[in-house]
């Protein structure tokens, strides 16, 4: 049995982990230079340790360690690490999951508003979704005005991960610059009935910005008629909101010059998220930006053909949240024990340093007449 490599889903607390544990170690600092500072007042080192008890020169390391671990640990379980496990047994009656992958190579995906460009981020998206261990058969559609059936579904995802590979933007024709959505959503749908095997769920996971060369009806038209064959269909959207220009690409992969508009200038295309969000609010699916690593991470499921991976990566998850709130707390608690036996000893040895000679006197009694 193998597992994944820990994943965080919320990743933004880990630098306010790394921040509040600064905050402490200045403070610790600050503590520790007034202490040496009263000490100082008190007369010195040796002076300072008879009067309290304790050595107000010593820079606690011990706290500091302490305290800023458990920031790192809390940060961490906030974080919420998690990993998907490997070798879990098949629910008996369900077979494999089958997978469309279906990918925009239109024009439009050659904007490079996304490094280093849609189309190049696409494919390493749909490239990371299966890798290990992904168990699903996967096929891949490729599609601009036409589509291109680049691999029909199977379970060798290392052979799928190399056509992948090769998808650049020479591989449609420059007369094919437009986007069909409905067509490569009803071909998707269909290649999945005739490679998915018996009782075990279909999904077609779109990759486009969005732009689309038919009216939205016909599209979501297409999406409904796919749902009602049972099949899922999730979205991935690839493009910025400001858009960028759409170069056009040479037989010889070298760019001459960008698309025009009516008006002679670069046209600019801009992802159309909404589009993309009601496809999957439609197929039953979810939508998930290229550059969101949660929504990314919750769209590798599909690729997981038995739903006790899902479970066991749950539990997982839960377990190390868990591990690193109880470390946190140990540490906190540890660093409070530390302090209170600190000041035990400082109590004890002034109880058990003698007291200054005081020389006693005696009231002198009147004679007693």
């Amino acid at each position: 049995m193998g597992d994944r490599p820990v994943t965080l889903a919320y990743p933004a607390f880990m630098p306010i982990g790394a921040v509040v544990a600064l905050l402490i170690v200045v403070g610790l600092w600050g503590h520790a230079m007034r202490r040496r500072r009263l000490a100082r007042f008190l007369g010195g080192l040796r002076a300072a340790r008879r009067l309290s008890g304790s050595r107000l020169h010593r820079f606690r390391v011990e706290r500091m360690l302490l305290l800023g671990s458990a920031a790192v640990a809390a940060a961490l379980a906030a974080a919420g690490p998690y990993r998907f496990v490997e070798g879990v047994e098949e629910d008996a009656g369900a077979g494999p999951r089958t997978v469309m992958v279906v990918i925009d190579v239109s024009a439009s995906m050659q904007a490079s508003d996304v490094a280093p460009t849609r189309l190049s981020r696409g494919t390493q998206v749909a490239r990371e979704l299966f890798a290990s261990p992904a168990s699903a058969n996967v096929g891949v559609l490729l599609f601009a005005g036409e589509r291109y059936a680049l691999a029909h579904p199977t379970e060798d995802l290392s052979a799928v991960d190399f056509l992948i590979q090769g998808v650049v933007p020479t591989l449609t024709s420059p007369q094919d610059p437009g986007s069909m959505l409905s067509t490569a959503i009803l071909e998707a749908a269909l290649l999945l009935e005739e490679g998915a095997q018996s009782g075990g769920e279909r999904a077609i996971i779109l990759i486009s910005d969005g732009e689309s060369g038919e009216a939205e009806a016909e599209v979501i038209a297409a999406v409904r008629e796919a749902a009602s064959q049972g099949v899922l269909v999730h979205a991935i959207g690839v493009g910025t909101l400001a858009g960028g220009e759409i170069p056009v690409v040479g037989g010889s992969g070298q760019t001459a010059g960008f698309v025009l508009d009516a008006n002679g200038a670069p046209a600019v295309s801009r992802l159309q998220a909404p589009l993309l969000q009601r496809i999957a609010a439609e197929g039953g699916g979810e939508y998930a930006h290229s550059e969101e690593e949660e929504g990314l991470q919750r769209l590798r499921r599909v690729f997981q053909s038995a739903s006790q991976n899902e479970m066991t990566a749950s539990f997982a998850g839960i377990n190390l949240i868990l591990l690193l709130t109880a470390v946190s707390l140990v540490l906190v608690f540890l660093d409070s024990v530390l302090e209170v036996l600190a000041r035990g000893r400082g109590l004890l040895s002034r109880s058990r340093r003698p007291g200054p000679d005081v020389p006693r006197f005696r009231m002198p009694q009147a004679p007693v007449r």
